[in-house]
């Protein structure tokens, strides 16, 4: 949380309306405007940020897999199924930034369908036992589940309607 919302402040100081369409672009603009060494720990923020989402993702896979659907999937195989995909785009010469606002669209759209199972899961008192959510936490999750839904509506009327 620390890293990402780091990186959000200094994109957000250095690069706001800078017209820049690359991410090689805006670690020299970075550079540019508050040193060279800020370009490298940034950089390297967003390499932590991407491997954390990947560990983070694959343990949670795990988890679902092997606790709701009860799948027994070797670790190895899991781990290259995960991998796999990123290392092709990356050695294929994709034009990274293309690649990248493209995956974020992608888990946009996505993270609905993984958090109105969550919200039912953390709400249900028998599954959960006495780790169900709160009243406060359930109200504070519709609110922000319908509040996220509603973006991604509006994203992709805006899309598709200009």
């Amino acid at each position: 949380m620390f890293v990402n919302g780091s990186m959000v402040i200094v994109a957000s100081a250095c690069l706001f309306q800078s017209g820049i369409s690359s991410i090689e672009e805006a670690f020299e603009l970075i550079g540019k405007n508050v040193g060279n060494n800020v370009s490298v720990i940034f950089g390297s923020a967003l390499i932590i940020s991407g491997l954390a989402s990947s560990v983070v993702c694959t343990m949670a896979g795990q988890e679902v897999m092997d606790g709701f659907l009860q799948w027994t999937v070797h670790v190895w195989i899991r781990r290259s199924v995960t991998l796999v995909p990123s290392l092709i785009i990356v050695l294929s010469g994709i034009d990274p930034t293309k690649v990248l606002v493209a995956s974020q669209v992608a888990l946009s759209f996505e993270l609905p369908f993984v958090l109105v199972p969550l919200y039912i899961f953390t709400k249900n008192r028998d599954l959960m036992g006495p780790f169900v959510n709160a009243h406060f936490t359930i109200v504070l999750f519709f609110v922000f589940l319908c509040l996220l839904i509603c973006l991604n509506l509006w994203l992709l009327g805006s899309a598709i309607f200009g």
